[in-house]
Parts: structure tokens; C-alpha cells; sequence
């Protein structure tokens, strides 16, 4: 087996092991440059996953984002991604969450948020 087909494989795994084996479908044509088959399109692909363009092209592109969160914020995310309202139009990005930071290492990036009315006391 060749080393490309042995990622893939793992890869494939990954995404079973976390109930997203049909993303990996959707994008696997991406993934392999021997594959024949013309891709679809980012638009069909994102239809065919219900999220974004712009999601697609995340998932393809390995941009690796991460979501703390808890309790019914955490299970939303983690079932249907994480959505952001930008210039009044709605992103949704497929995002790996968890409420405990370890399981995601080192980090290039860390933004903290949190709910408008809740800046105040945070703040003090």
C-alpha cells in the first residue's frame, strides 16, 4: 500500500471514529491527486454537507479550529458546527469541540469570548 493510501485510510478512520464518515465522503475526492473522477464543486459539496462554501473549503485546506465550550453550547457545536453571523449573512464552520482544553495540544491561536453582557464583570 502506498503511503498516500495508508494516510488516506487513517484519515478515513478518524472521521468513522468521530461519526463523520460522510464528510470524509463528501471530501476524500479532494484528497487523493490520482483519483480520476472530476471533484464537485465547493457549492455542491457544501449543499451535500449543509454548511458553508467557505466550511468546505476549511475542511479541504486543514485550517485546524478548535472550540471550547460547555454544557448545551458544547453539545450545539459539536452536532451542527459553529456558526457566525458576518456582515449579516450566517458561516458555518465543522469545528472539533470539547470542554477540556488538553485534548487539542498546543495552540497557534487563542481567542476568548464570551456574551456581550457578560463583558462587564469580566472586565473587573
Amino acid at each position: 500500500m502506498t503511503v498516500l493510501g495508508e494516510a488516506l485510510k487513517q484519515l478515513r478512520q478518524e472521521y468513522v471514529s468521530a461519526g463523520k464518515t460522510s464528510t470524509f465522503e463528501a471530501l476524500k475526492v479532494f484528497l487523493d491527486p490520482n483519483n480520476s473522477i472530476a471533484p464537485p464543486s465547493y457549492d455542491e459539496v457544501a449543499n451535500r454537507l449543509q454548511v458553508t462554501t467557505s466550511g468546505v473549503k476549511t475542511l479541504i485546506h486543514g485550517h485546524d479550529v478548535c472550540v471550547i465550550a460547555r454544557d448545551e453550547h458544547l453539545s450545539a457545536i459539536a452536532a451542527k458546527g459553529l456558526t457566525l453571523r458576518i456582515a449579516g449573512a450566517d458561516k458555518t464552520a465543522i469545528v472539533r469541540a470539547s470542554n477540556d482544553p488538553s485534548r487539542f495540544g498546543p495552540q497557534d491561536y487563542v481567542f476568548c469570548t464570551l456574551k456581550s453582557h457578560q463583558a462587564y464583570t469580566a472586565g473587573i
